[in-house]
């Protein structure tokens, strides 16, 4: 019979899913990244001066908002696991908005 207490073997099953759990949390990107490079590499020089007015993260999704030079907006949506760009979107001052395809 073995001499180890019983009660050690749950305490670490818990740490290690605590560690999993942990691990999955982490979106392996920064969703504003994720968002504003899509971005750019669809307008091209003509999104500078980022600025980012608005992120709102849940436990599953993103919601990024901002304005570029020039006065025009932009915004996405974004699953967190993982991290995965929906949606975005630019509403530039003096055109049409612009969906960009993720």
């Amino acid at each position: 019979m073995s001499s180890r207490p019983r009660h050690r073997a749950p305490a670490s099953i818990g740490a290690a899913a605590l560690v999993i759990a942990l691990a999955g949390c982490s979106s392996g990107g920064n969703p504003e990244s994720v968002c504003t490079d899509a971005i750019a590499e669809r307008m091209g020089a003509v999104f500078t001066d980022v600025q980012i007015t608005e992120n709102i993260e849940t436990p599953v999704a993103a919601d990024i908002q901002g304005t570029y030079a020039g006065g025009g907006g932009f915004a996405c949506g974004l699953s967190l696991h993982p991290l995965t760009l929906e949606q975005a979107l630019v509403f530039p001052f003096d055109g049409p908005t612009i969906t960009v395809e993720p």
